[in-house]
């Protein structure tokens, strides 16, 4: 059996959240904004693959996938509308900060 993907999960909540900030509704929806602040750091891969050079991979680390972290390849455009989500949402009040600047970079 194989599976290509599990969802699209991580896609799909880094453009609803930069949809919700850039339309100003952010302020009006906390605890929502919040949960996708909290999956978005959960999501983030935050470990390079075992051996990664001897199974032909790149890195890991710091990426976002297109679904969730059980997925566990990063994708460069889904890293980058990760990090835009994340991005977005920490302009905006009340939010716990819980991603160290360390795995910004990493995703960088």
């Amino acid at each position: 059996k194989m599976n290509g993907y599990n969802g699209s999960q991580c896609w799909d909540t880094s453009f609803a959240i930069q949809g919700v900030v850039e339309s100003g509704l952010g302020p009006e929806f906390p605890e929502m904004c919040q949960k996708v602040y909290d999956y978005l750091d959960r999501t983030q891969i935050r470990t390079n693959e075992d051996n990664k050079d001897y199974w032909f991979r790149h890195e890991s680390k710091g990426g976002w996938p297109f679904s969730t972290s059980a997925h566990g390849w990063p994708i460069s455009d889904c890293t980058a509308e990760g990090l835009k989500g994340v991005l977005a949402l920490m302009d905006q009040k009340g939010i716990n900060h819980t991603i160290p600047d360390e795995r910004i970079f990493d995703a960088v």
